[in-house]
């Protein structure tokens, strides 16, 4: 049976959380493919994914490089784009192609909750859904979702960067329709936020955006960006 929606998930060392991301994208109701794409992983994640019946890919690593070669090898009429450290929420594929069925939304996401329990992250939240509703502006971490039609033909897919893949797409998709974010809640590992503190790592992401309005090359940005982690 032909997909509905195909699953690609960028990852590299990630097998302490690609079991619990694989088994939320399963548990949907339509016909569902998952592609994982490993950008080089030294830990068990490939094997993990092959055990839960993905479709594995090798790729050199680069985020924007493992999401378009997952959306290349694609079947399905919808492409969504988990990040590895992410749990889909119930129903998210049911919520994909509602959101979608609206023409004038080429772009969709889903409101983002992260995991940890400390009051900052529910902050950050707050911040992040402000962001979304009144400048259209979804993240990565947030899983993006649009019609396989719209990337290929309309976007032409993500720019192959090692970072800022996501907010360069999200914004050229604005600038040919809309953006539908959903009030599902996408759960996103906050070890990002916990390992760095709130504050530092929204200083950094701003940075980041900042940096690449700037013109400064993604790839310098990635090399700024791994070397704070």
């Amino acid at each position: 049976m032909r997909p509905l929606i195909s699953c690609i998930i960028p990852c590299i060392n990630e097998s302490r959380n690609i079991r619990q991301c694989i088994e939320s994208v399963k548990r949907a109701t339509y016909p569902v493919e998952i592609i994982v794409v490993d950008g080089g992983s030294k830990d068990d994640t490939p094997e993990i994914a092959r055990h839960l019946g993905a479709h594995l890919v090798h790729c050199l690593r680069s985020r924007g490089r493992q999401l378009n070669k997952g959306a290349e090898l694609a079947l399905g009429e919808y492409l969504i784009f988990p990040h590895a450290d992410s749990i889909l929420p119930h129903g998210w594929d049911q919520e994909v192609r509602r959101g979608l069925t609206d023409q004038g939304n080429i772009l969709g996401a889903f409101t983002l909750k992260l995991s940890g329990s400390y009051r900052t992250f529910r902050i950050v939240e707050s911040m992040v859904r402000l962001r979304s509703s009144l400048l259209s502006m979804p993240y990565g971490d947030q899983c993006l979702f649009l019609r396989r039609g719209d990337f290929f033909k309309r976007l032409g897919g993500f720019k192959e960067y090692p970072i800022m893949e996501d907010f360069d797409l999200v914004r050229r998709a604005k600038a040919l329709g809309k953006v539908f974010i959903s009030p599902l809640k996408v759960l996103t590992s906050s070890r990002r936020w916990e390992r760095h503190g709130v504050f530092k790592t929204t200083l950094l992401n701003q940075a980041m955006i900042l940096g690449f309005l700037l013109g400064i090359s993604p790839q310098r940005l990635a090399r700024l960006y791994y070397s704070k982690k």
